[in-house]
């Protein structure tokens, strides 16, 4: 038997499916922008900007494939030294 996600877990899927696309893409803004302003070339800036957009698809779809985009942002967030921090002090 299948689990079947609801409508709310697609959605907090897509959330971070878009946080996880984001950050090759903001890389890629920031060094496109850096060619564009010191080296006076749109052609390098949108090269990078492409390409890291292109590279944060493929860096979401393998996560969602693999772990799951859930997964993957929790164990990003976590903080096992606060939550060690916190046992101990009960």
């Amino acid at each position: 038997m299948e689990n079947k996600k609801t409508i709310f877990e697609k959605l907090i899927d897509a959330i971070y499916w878009i946080e996880i696309v984001a950050s090759p893409t903001i890389i890629g803004l920031a060094i496109g922008y850096a060619c564009k302003y010191y080296l006076e070339s749109s052609f390098l800036f949108g090269f990078f900007t492409i390409s890291g957009i292109i590279l944060g698809i493929k860096f979401a779809n393998k996560i969602a494939k693999t772990k799951g985009t859930t997964e993957f942002i929790s164990r990003i967030s976590a903080s096992p030294d606060i939550d060690d921090a916190m046992k101990d002090k009960k």
